[in-house]
């Protein structure tokens, strides 16, 4: 384990020598922009066992504003055999609202439909997305975002109010 937090360690401060090396190109998004993300349900969800994550595709089909779809999967490895498996679509309208040559934040509206197996339920959730992306290489971005959301479950009649604290995300994208 020692290992492994020194070669993050080593990782990290090579990625930020080199971010502050390298001049990026000004990110004001334009109409046509494109990119392929990947994400992952932050450093928690990092192990053989479990994984949290999926892939996506934004779109700026305004100037400074974007849709995105994603895919996402969330594989959890519990002690008592019960493996539960979620998949999940979401698509996102997002607003590109303050940033500098390299730096953004974006806020916006998003709907997410979930299916849950072994139990083969159903959810859906609408709510809002507040992000922010630093872009240390001309096509490269890391960004974050934590989502406030109205979920219902129709399975067992309910509906519940979230506060991003089981959807903070981390965000890598690749320009096209």
């Amino acid at each position: 384990m020692k290992q492994f937090k020194s070669l993050l360690m080593l990782f990290v401060t090579i990625l930020l020598l080199v971010s502050v090396s390298v001049p990026a190109s000004s990110q004001q998004h334009q109409q046509g922009d494109k990119a392929m993300l990947f994400t992952f349900g932050g450093f928690g969800n990092l192990s053989a066992a479990n994984f949290n994550g999926g892939v996506g595709f934004q779109y700026y089909w305004l100037n400074r504003t974007s849709f995105r779809g994603s895919l996402g999967f969330d594989i959890t490895d519990s002690p008592n055999g019960n493996n539960p498996k979620n998949v999940n679509g979401s698509g996102a309208l997002l607003f590109d609202f303050a940033g500098t040559n390299n730096t953004y934040a974006y806020v916006g509206p998003e709907f997410t439909f979930n299916h849950t197996e072994p139990q083969s339920q159903n959810s859906y959730s609408f709510g809002g997305v507040l992000g922010a992306s630093f872009t240390p290489w001309q096509n490269i971005s890391l960004g974050a975002e934590y989502k406030l959301a109205v979920v219902r479950d129709p399975s067992n009649n309910s509906t519940s109010f979230k506060l991003g604290d089981t959807t903070g995300k981390v965000i890598l994208a690749i320009w096209l």
